[in-house]
C-alpha cells in the first residue's frame, strides 16, 4: 500500500521538464537502479509529499520533533554526493579513482535525450488575441508564443506544457512578499518585450497547511481554485518553478523547485569527506 501511494504521487505529480524524473514503475525491478539526481528528486519532492500526507511517518520510528524528518529523507543522497565529490579530488587514492567509471555508471545522471524545443519563429507576427488576454494587455493583436527561455528556464502556456507553466512570483515585482503559485495561460510580445499572463491560485484561509510544521520542506498548501482574471507578470519576477500535487479536489499541493532552499546542511561543508 505505501509504495503504491508513493507511485501514485510520482504519477500525478506535474513538474517541469528540467527536473529529473522518477520511473513511474519505481519499486519494481525492470524499474532499475535509480541514478544519483533521481534519488534526489525522489526524497526531496515526491517522499515527503507521500509519506507526510498520507500519514505512514507517524507509523515509523521516529524522534516525535517535527521538522527533522527533512533531513533523515536526505542522507542517503548526500552520502552519496560526498562519495562523488571524494573520487574527483587530487588526495583521493589512485585505486578508487579506477572505480569512479564504475560509480558514475550507477549514480551519474543521464543526458535528456528528448529535451523540450525552445525554438520560435524567427521572425513571428502578431496575431489577434483572444477576449481575456486583450482585456489585460489592452490591445487586439500581439506575438503569442508556446515558449520562452529566460537565464536558462524554459517557460511555456500552459496547454503546451503544464509543468513548464507552473512558477512561483512576486506580484507586481514587489520582492518583499511571499512568492505567489501561479499558471501561465499566455506568453506575448509586444515591442519585443515578453511577458506572462498568469492565473494565480488562491490561498487557503479555513483549512490548516499540514505543512507548516516542516520549516525545511519548502511546500504549501493552496486552493486548487485559480483566480477569474488575469495578471501580468514579467518574466524577472518569477522565483522560479513549482511541483503541483492534487491534495484533493479542493487543494493543491505547490513544492518549491527554487535551487536556494533552505537547507543549511547542504552547505559545500556537507560536501567534504570527513
Amino acid at each position: 500500500e505505501v509504495m503504491q501511494r508513493i507511485t501514485d504521487v510520482i504519477r500525478t505529480t506535474d513538474t517541469p521538464s528540467s527536473l529529473r524524473s522518477v520511473p513511474y514503475n519505481f519499486g519494481e525491478t525492470k524499474a532499475g537502479t535509480l541514478k544519483a539526481d533521481e534519488w534526489r528528486t525522489l526524497t526531496t519532492l515526491y517522499l515527503p509529499i507521500a509519506l507526510r500526507l498520507i500519514g505512514q511517518l507517524q507509523r515509523l520510528p521516529n524522534n516525535h520533533i517535527f521538522g527533522t524528518q527533512e533531513s533523515t529523507l536526505l542522507h542517503s543522497y548526500i552520502k552519496a554526493a560526498k562519495l562523488k565529490y571524494w573520487l574527483t579530488r587530487p588526495s583521493c587514492p589512485p585505486v578508487f579513482r579506477e572505480v569512479k567509471s564504475l560509480f558514475d555508471r550507477f549514480v551519474s545522471p543521464l543526458v535528456d535525450a528528448n529535451p523540450i524545443s525552445v525554438s520560435e519563429d524567427h521572425s513571428p507576427t502578431p496575431q489577434v488575441i483572444p477576449a481575456d488576454l486583450r482585456q489585460l494587455i489592452q490591445v487586439r493583436r500581439a506575438v503569442l508564443h508556446a515558449r520562452t527561455l529566460h537565464e536558462g528556464s524554459i517557460y511555456t502556456r500552459d496547454s503546451t506544457h503544464v509543468g513548464n507553466s507552473l512558477i512561483l512570483y512576486y506580484p507586481g515585482g514587489i520582492r518583499n512578499v511571499q512568492p505567489t503559485p501561479g499558471i501561465i495561460k499566455y506568453i506575448f510580445e509586444m515591442e519585443r518585450v515578453v511577458g506572462f499572463a498568469v492565473r494565480r491560485y488562491l490561498p487557503l484561509h479555513s483549512h490548516p497547511d499540514p505543512f507548516r510544521h516542516y520549516p525545511y520542506f519548502p511546500a504549501r498548501l493552496y486552493s486548487s481554485t485559480l483566480a477569474e482574471h488575469l495578471e501580468t507578470v514579467k518574466p524577472e519576477w518569477v522565483v522560479t518553478h513549482f511541483a503541483r500535487w492534487n491534495f484533493s479536489p479542493q487543494h493543491i499541493v505547490a513544492v518549491s523547485l527554487s535551487s536556494v532552499c533552505p537547507l543549511p546542511f547542504l552547505h559545500m561543508s556537507c560536501l567534504t569527506m570527513n
